[in-house]
């Protein structure tokens, strides 16, 4: 059993989802690269002395990173959400409650 759910039972905490988020992760992340992209002579504009050419490639090459390192076959980066409730409360059984509109 992995470290983290091995603590999270030993302290009375009980999973009730795991959740794989990576590829979310990967979309969001090309996104934030997008917008910068797209809006970087605005983001310069607020203040060219931080926001220098090295700040540009210094971010492009990170969210470039986290795009490929989140990619199926790209890197091995992973993002887990793990939901856990003290002891065994009443949680739903399903993610409709999540989806469902309001």
């Amino acid at each position: 059993m992995p470290l983290a759910l091995e603590l999270l039972d030993k302290n009375g905490l009980h999973v009730v989802d795991v959740e794989e988020l990576s590829w979310h992760y990967q979309r969001t992340a090309e996104h934030w690269l997008d917008n910068f992209e797209l809006h970087w002579p605005e983001i310069q504009a607020v203040d060219p002395l931080i926001f220098t050419e090295r700040f540009r490639r210094i971010w492009t090459y990170y969210l470039s990173g986290v795009i490929e390192g989140f990619r199926p076959g790209g890197g091995n980066l992973n993002l887990h959400h793990i939901t856990f409730t003290k002891g065994k409360g009443d949680y739903p059984k399903t993610r409709d409650f999540i989806y469902a509109r309001a």
